[in-house]
């Protein structure tokens, strides 16, 4: 009896896992010790439809949702593999959780404190690819298959900051011809197309 009683009046304590955020949908996500479970698609699509990419700098909300769902339909137009496009979608998603930052503070922060963020970012993004169903040690994710979704994400870029940011001679990435000028979704539709288009790639209903 005393041991029961014990019990309920100090129960037992939960393993630490470390630093945690609490998502939209009221998830725990640890940030040392993620796991797919821990992952809503949901989440990831309210997240970052509510991040507006370049730092809140450009002339309007633009999100990452819809900076991922541009490029992983631009994907799908040049005639790459669902895998590549789910790739596409999938390669900022980790910034759900930890947020997006800009290219030249990543610079400044040095070598040391980027490995320490990019370990941070790998642990979520194998949970969230694992979540999607995806294995991240799969043969199929080869040097090209990164290096084809880091292309798109650089030619959406320069589509981005000729219609969204100001005139900087000594900043402009190559265009790439079949992307259009880029036209802000209000943040509801970037949740939604971003839901529905992982929901398509993932063969979820």
């Amino acid at each position: 009896m005393t041991d029961i009683l014990a019990s309920i009046l100090e129960p037992e304590a939960k393993p630490d896992l470390g630093p945690w955020m609490l998502t939209h949908s009221g998830r725990r996500v640890y940030f040392l010790q993620p796991s797919a479970q821990m992952i809503a698609p949901a989440d990831l699509a309210w997240h970052l439809a509510h991040q507006c990419r370049f730092n809140g700098a450009s002339s309007s909300f633009y999100s990452v949702a819809q900076h991922c769902v541009i490029g992983s339909k631009l994907a799908e137009r040049l005639g790459h593999s669902k895998l590549i496009q789910l790739g596409v979608l999938l390669h900022d998603a980790a910034e759900a959780y930890i947020g997006d930052l800009v290219s030249p503070l990543k610079l400044a922060l040095g070598d040391e404190a980027m490995a320490r963020y990019h370990e941070v970012e790998k642990r979520l993004l194998v949970s969230i690819y694992t979540r999607a169903g995806i294995d991240w040690a799969s043969p199929k994710l080869t040097d090209d298959y990164w290096a084809t979704i880091k292309q798109i994400d650089h030619w959406l870029l320069a589509a981005e900051r000729v219609t969204l940011m100001p005139d900087e001679p000594s900043w402009a990435p190559p265009l790439h011809p079949d992307l259009p000028r880029v036209h802000p979704w209000p943040i509801e539709v970037s949740r939604k197309n971003y839901l529905q288009r992982y929901n398509a790639l993932t063969n979820r209903p």
